[in-house]
């Protein structure tokens, strides 16, 4: 460390007052004590053992919605693979049947997309010349995750369309399939 980081003071809070999990400590340093220098993270994090300097990477709403939408493009999967027709009829019953829960993910991904705009609405931003090293990284680390979570909106909104639209294709085909061996039979 420089003569810079050693002069830095720290605030060393009392154990028992500080949460346990990182993540609430690190929350907790943000709201009591605003501008904690980088030098001071990294004393507290040796200080005390359970800090993580990391941040979870994803906030459960996003975890949700990837969850949503892998269960989307799964049961799309099994609908159009060949070779299952025994298993159609039930992937069918319970694809249907699924169809109206998981239309709440239309109004969830408008509102993280509006979450979206108003993060990047409001985001400092970074000039070349204005800010240090690490501002700008935290700075791409945003961009970075902004983009994630578009891309994330649009595979879930688009999972949940080609689900409607081949739920609604396989039903009218069968259909069609019984009419025409009912005129067989006639």
């Amino acid at each position: 460390m420089g003569s810079a980081d050693r002069d830095v003071t720290c605030p060393v809070p009392n154990r028992m007052a500080v949460p346990r999990r990182s993540t609430a400590l690190l929350d907790w340093f943000k709201i009591n004590v605003p501008d904690l220098p980088t030098p001071c993270l990294v004393y507290l994090s040796t200080k005390f053992p359970f800090i993580s300097l990391r941040s979870p990477s994803m906030a459960l709403e996003w975890v949700v919605l990837g969850y949503a939408a892998g269960a989307e493009a799964i049961m799309l999967i099994f609908l159009t693979l060949p070779g299952l027709d025994p298993l159609r009829k039930g992937l069918i019953t319970v694809t249907r049947s699924l169809l109206k829960p998981f239309l709440a993910v239309v109004p969830f991904c408008l509102f993280l997309l509006m979450d979206i705009y108003w993060k990047y609405e409001t985001r400092p931003t970074c000039d070349s010349d204005s800010c240090s090293p690490s501002e700008h990284l935290r700075h791409q680390k945003s961009i970075m995750k902004s983009q994630r979570n578009a891309l994330l909106i649009a595979s879930a909104l688009i999972f949940y369309w080609l689900l409607y639209s081949v739920t609604g294709l396989i039903v009218k085909m069968d259909l069609l399939n019984k009419r025409i061996e009912s005129q067989k039979r006639e």
